[in-house]
């Protein structure tokens, strides 16, 4: 990931200004009240309201903080992982070209930045461990990882935005830093099954404070991992998703142990719509792969 241009300093000062003005103390409160909160049955705009009462600046009707948009170079690459039922070739998984983005609106349950019906494509960037990870496979368990390949530079916005080089007094460093640690415990926050609502949170926070005009200043967002902390989520919208990213394919691999490994079974290309597959060595693979060899299959 590279640096994209931040804020200009000179308009810091609104934000520098609030968090000088707000109560330390008024503001964990405000947070412990959130997380206190009945979500499962709060009315979604009393739970707008009441993250606002965290993280929205009223001298400039944002988030507490300036944006911090980020770049993915062109050329990176992308990962999502479904699971396969089953290990026989061809994956269930992987049939049709439209397996390989976002699902289907009435197949999209509630989760970390989309609501209830609301299809958006999860993605995570530079290494496919962290997609396996992201999708809970199991060892001896297939699945198909999908590759993506950036256009362009892809534009994101970071969750929670990092602070860092931000010129800001002792006192606006400790609340910008509650902030940051709140968002930071929302979208890593491991929720169970039967706890979907806790994403709300999340989903409201990506929407209403880091949802800047697409393609003109973001092109998705971009927030931690929970199950690999250091690394990232990268979650677009369907339609810039396919602008932006060409899919080169897919691999069909079965989890091994350690968690983090996996062998690679065979290559799956598109063809009229439709995967077709390929074994390691062929020459499809070594065309269209040529990264994987052998020892890593």
């Amino acid at each position: 990931m590279t640096s994209a241009v931040d804020t200009p300093d000179r308009h810091l000062e609104p934000f520098r200004s609030y968090l000088r003005s707000l109560n330390t103390i008024e503001l964990v409160d405000r947070i412990e009240l959130l997380r206190r909160s009945d979500v499962l049955n709060m009315p979604y705009g009393d739970l707008q309201q009441a993250i606002a009462k965290v993280i929205l600046c009223p001298l400039t009707n944002s988030f507490i903080l300036p944006t911090r948009i980020r770049l993915y170079p062109s050329g990176t690459l992308f990962f999502r992982v479904r699971n396969a039922n089953g290990n026989k070739l061809p994956l269930d998984c992987a049939i049709r070209e439209s397996d390989a983005w976002n699902p289907p609106q009435d197949k999209c349950t509630i989760q970390r930045l989309n609501k209830a019906g609301e299809s958006l494509l999860y993605t995570t960037p530079g290494t496919p461990h962290i997609s396996l990870k992201e999708a809970k496979t199991e060892p001896d368990n297939a699945a198909a990882i999908f590759v993506y390949r950036a256009q362009t530079d892809i534009k994101v916005n970071m969750i929670p935005p990092d602070i860092t080089g931000l010129k800001l007094g002792e006192k606006e460093r400790v609340n910008a830093s509650l902030v940051i640690n709140f968002l930071y415990d929302e979208f890593t926050r491991y929720v169970g099954n039967g706890n979907e609502s806790l994403y709300k949170i999340s989903e409201i926070i990506a929407k209403d404070y880091f949802d800047l005009p697409p393609r003109e200043v973001q092109d998705a967002w971009c927030y931690p991992s929970v199950p690999s902390r250091g690394h990232f989520n990268v979650c677009f919208r369907p339609d810039i998703a396919r602008d932006l990213l060409e899919l080169r394919g897919a691999w069909a691999v079965v989890r091994t142990q350690p968690p983090e490994e996996f062998i690679i079974k065979a290559v799956a290309l598109l063809s009229s719509g439709r995967f077709q597959y390929f074994g390691i060595g062929s020459p499809e693979q070594l065309a269209s792969f040529p990264e994987i060899t052998r020892s890593s299959s």
